[in-house]
């Protein structure tokens, strides 16, 4: 790392900034236009510890498009801004940057590093100084929410999700840029983000995202958690009557109104990310999303042919785990061929039944495997 870097020897290294030329990449978010570096330092302040804003752009010039969002404990700071060197304070979190375009230079402790369009950024915990002219999103994760994560996927929370120690180990890296599958994978998560707000505003969160998010850059920091090991299948294997994994099935089965993710049924069964997916498919033939969401639907199915008096279309939706009407019916349409209003009217009573949907589905009926779509 040179030790005369400083904001002012990167703009020439930085693309030619042109007014409106950029666009927020999560265009579901509302942007706040800002021209006043104090203004951005007290709004930038909510996701990261600013410490100083400087413009790289005379004045009259400079500004930031700036939106914030929260989903469960992941905060997401969305920005377009004119040329700009930023200083954050020394802190525990991670600092994950998507550039959607233009360009950033980031200088920690542990290195220097650059993003251009469509690239990213991975940087330590610790102090940070970053120029930019870009449209980006920048996430923070802590080290301990890392861990836990880490933790549910090996399948043994007792052995990693221990303390600081599992946090500081996730936190110790040097900062990088992405690689280009690390940056597709990252920027096809945040289209799809952006596609769920576009839906509604709580569609991220019922989905999970946070976790897909953490379990990515988990697999990022600490591949090997993603090997599967001799020991996964003969967990499975040797298991015999009532299993955790049975115990597993019940749990989701009677919260299907409550988002459900991938860590905590990972979890709750103590099996790994791998032991996990492949009972699913030894026993069910499909993955545990794929069940989850038929489970879902044939209990909406359930509901509307019995009449469910009193409850409306989205009181069913929301009480199977539905938080958009609109994806509701759009995912019964595709396992049913019938919209809910129509099975809710009586329309097509023949054609549900030639669905193979169990007309007599309860939370305690005798589980089957499902088919994969």
């Amino acid at each position: 790392m040179a030790e005369d870097w400083h904001g002012d020897s990167i703009v020439a290294t930085l693309p030619t900034w042109l007014p409106g030329r950029l666009k927020p990449g999560l265009q579901s978010l509302n942007h706040r236009r800002l021209v006043d570096a104090a203004a951005v330092q007290l709004a930038t302040a909510k996701v990261l510890p600013v410490r100083t804003v400087r413009p790289l752009v005379g004045e009259g010039e400079f500004y930031q498009e700036i939106s914030l969002l929260r989903i469960h404990q992941l905060p997401l700071l969305s920005s377009v801004s004119a040329p700009v060197q930023i200083s954050v304070e020394p802190g525990a979190a991670i600092q994950l940057v998507a550039v959607f375009v233009g360009a950033r230079v980031a200088r920690t402790a542990k290195g220097v590093v650059s993003g251009r369009t469509g690239g990213g950024l991975l940087l330590p915990p610790g102090a940070s100084e970053v120029s930019c002219i870009d449209s980006s999103a920048v996430m923070t994760l802590r080290p301990g929410d890392l861990a836990h994560t880490a933790a549910a996927i090996s399948g043994h929370p007792g052995s990693l999700d221990q303390g600081p120690d599992a946090s500081a180990d996730l936190g110790r890296f040097a900062a990088r840029e992405l690689s280009g599958v690390q940056a597709r994978q990252l920027h096809a998560l945040l289209h799809h983000l952006d596609s769920c707000l576009g839906c509604h505003p709580a569609l991220p969160a019922q989905l999970g995202l946070d976790d897909v998010l953490l379990r990515m850059v988990v697999g990022w920091l600490k591949p090997q958690l993603l090997q599967e090991q001799p020991r996964d299948r003969q967990r499975i294997q040797e298991r015999t009557g009532r299993s955790s994994f049975d115990e597993l099935l019940d749990y989701v089965r009677a919260n299907l109104d409550q988002p459900l993710r991938l860590s905590d049924l990972e979890r709750r069964s103590h099996y790994s990310k791998r032991a996990l997916q492949y009972a699913f498919r030894k026993k069910l033939d499909c993955t545990p999303n794929q069940w989850i969401r038929q489970q879902r639907l044939e209990k909406a199915m359930w509901q509307l042919e019995q009449g469910a008096r009193g409850s409306s279309i989205q009181a069913i939706a929301l009480a199977c785990g539905y938080r958009h009407a609109g994806h509701f019916s759009s995912d019964f349409k595709k396992r049913f061929g019938l919209t809910p209003s129509a099975v809710s009217r009586g329309v097509g009573g023949g054609e549900a039944a030639s669905t193979g949907v169990r007309r007599n589905w309860e939370p305690w009926a005798p589980l089957s495997p499902v088919q994969p779509h």
